[in-house]
């Protein structure tokens, strides 16, 4: 029996250290592609990561999971939207304590 791997992307906040050991290191071990984004949907900058150097914001429909950490705002929800219509899984991880998160002002998720 094959079990095949999904195609996964994981998205870090820009390139930080806990971008590295929340993406990078995961992404490595499971042989998927990672990237440091700055920004929000629409205008992300990738300033680190391992995938092809044509790599574009439009490639993250074509994965079957997509990893992101720790992004907020309404942009960011619009694109978990389209994602998740286009049958992306979207695995959304947050820090801490998951109910805080409402607490925050101007958090969109």
């Amino acid at each position: 029996m094959t079990v095949s791997t999904p195609r996964t992307l994981f998205v870090a906040r820009g390139a930080t250290t806990v971008g590295f050991y929340r993406c990078a290191l995961p992404a490595t071990v499971l042989g998927a592609d990672w990237v440091g984004a700055l920004g929000e949907p629409g205008s992300l900058r990738f300033v680190t990561g391992r995938v092809p150097a044509t790599f574009t914001e439009r490639d993250i429909a074509g994965y079957d999971v997509v990893v992101l950490q720790q992004v907020s705002g309404r942009a960011w929800l619009r694109a978990i939207n389209a994602l998740q219509d286009a049958g992306v899984t979207v695995l959304y991880e947050i820090d801490d304590w998951m109910h805080g998160a409402r607490k925050l002002a101007g958090h969109g998720h």
